[in-house]
């Protein structure tokens, strides 16, 4: 019985064209003839007065005092003075303990229309009653009820994971802007669209049929949003897609406070995707990039906007690409790229110090050439020489300025015992090429 009146609250939500009845209340204390006026929101009580009175012609009263079970003096009163029409605009359930106790009449009797002056006592002084929700003297069934009527932002996470829950919560048009405690307000999914067509191509001034726009972007927000008017709160969950002639090509998901990036967010970018984390409007926190089937590119960590640590990057198989290490923002420590091997191999390592380049290690075919960026301690930005070393170890070979036009250069080699065998000058016009080692101008 109660099932059938909850499912007619949910339907007739709204409904005050109901059928109504004109009946008396035995409700004790020598009160037997309180007149009343129900419909068939009220449940069980309608259906009393139907079987009693089917006609409303006869004038008979129903005894409550009897058929209903002891409830709560306080919480009895009030439904009692619910019942009897009077005022209740300002009236207010004020106290966990009246609200479990009217909630149990709810309960019991299926008064739809009870239930939505106890939602709204509920709503408004949401802080204080909101903890009812979790008693163990409260039905599931009455909790399932209350839950659905309530924003999403404040349904707990067992609640969003229910897929029966959430299909019919999803259903209903009331719990999808809500207010709670009197300047709240709670909206989900708010739909903001946007289209914007460019289209380059001239049109003939004589060419009556207008031509269909070459490129249309369409911006589709979702927007769930949090908003609290006293002291100018608003925290928003925002879905942002952008459309290319009707394909999706970006997808950005994000938080804000008072319009400030706030919590992680993500970009996809035509199936790559970008994941990170963001405090006051900057990033904070780790930041990682995905390919298209989900494989992690690179990932770094960022305080206040700028990478601090290393970076690591990866190869599609999962092996370590590159690690770069910075100090707020900028290269400081070491930069290293790794050949896509099952052991990691450096093929490059650079040496930085607060963005400048103090040296540079090639592995060309296993034979490693150093680059020296520093003369003098003074670190210049083309490198003072490439120094060619042996597998072993040996210095064979030694390049001055070889990419530096404004001074001539030396291409010097040497023996095993270190001792000069050949020394070519080249004037200031040339450069070397470590990538196909040969000299160009």
């Amino acid at each position: 019985m109660k099932q059938k009146y909850r499912q007619s609250m949910s339907d007739n939500l709204y409904d005050t064209s109901l059928p109504v009845k004109h009946v008396k209340l035995n409700i004790g204390y020598g009160i037997t003839q309180l007149p009343i006026t129900i419909n068939y929101d009220t449940g069980i009580l309608f259906s009393l007065a139907e079987d009693l009175n089917p006609n409303d012609d006869v004038d008979e009263s129903i005894d409550i005092s009897t058929l209903f079970p002891k409830f709560d003096d306080s919480a009895l009163s009030l439904y009692i003075y619910f019942l009897s029409g009077l005022d209740t605009t300002g009236i207010l359930v004020v106290d966990r303990n009246t609200m479990i106790n009217c909630l149990a009449i709810y309960d019991y009797t299926g008064d739809n229309n009870f239930f939505r002056y106890l939602l709204k006592c509920l709503l408004k002084l949401w802080t204080v009653l909101s903890p009812v929700l979790y008693s163990n003297r409260i039905s599931e069934e009455v909790k399932w009820e209350l839950w659905l009527h309530l924003p999403y932002q404040l349904l707990p996470e067992s609640w969003q994971l229910d897929v029966t829950f959430m299909k019919t919560w999803r259903s209903r048009k009331d719990n999808k802007h809500v207010v709670i405690n009197g300047d709240e307000i709670f909206d989900f999914e708010h739909i903001i669209e946007g289209v914007v067509v460019n289209d380059d191509e001239d049109e003939d001034e004589g060419d009556e049929e207008q031509q269909a726009p070459v490129n249309q972007t369409t911006i589709i927000k979702k927007v769930t949003s949090y908003v609290r008017q006293h002291d100018d709160v608003n925290v928003s969950s925002n879905e942002t897609e952008e459309l290319k002639n009707g394909k999706v090509v970006v997808v950005i998901t994000s938080t804000t406070h008072n319009d400030s990036l706030q919590g992680k967010a993500t970009l996809d970018f035509n199936g790559d995707k970008t994941v990170y984390n963001t405090v006051n409007d900057t990033d904070n926190g780790p930041y990682m990039e995905y390919d298209g089937e989900g494989k992690l590119k690179s990932l770094c960590y960022k305080i206040d906007g700028k990478i601090h640590g290393t970076k690591v990057y990866y190869y599609d198989n999962g092996r370590i690409k590159r690690e770069t290490q910075y100090n707020n923002g900028v290269f400081d420590g070491f930069d290293t790229k790794y050949f896509n091997r099952p052991i990691p191999v450096m093929e490059l390592k650079i040496e930085w110090l607060d963005g400048n380049k103090l040296e540079q290690v090639f592995n060309l075919r296993n034979k490693f050439v150093v680059a020296n960026y520093v003369i003098d301690g003074k670190v210049y930005q083309l490198p003072e020489s490439y120094s060619f070393y042996e597998p072993d170890g040996t210095l064979s070979r030694v390049i001055t300025y070889p990419i530096d036009s404004t001074v001539d250069k030396h291409d010097t080699a040497y023996d095993d015992d270190g001792n000069v065998i050949d020394d070519i000058t080249y004037d200031k016009t040339w450069k070397y090429s470590i990538k196909t080692d040969e000299w160009y101008h």
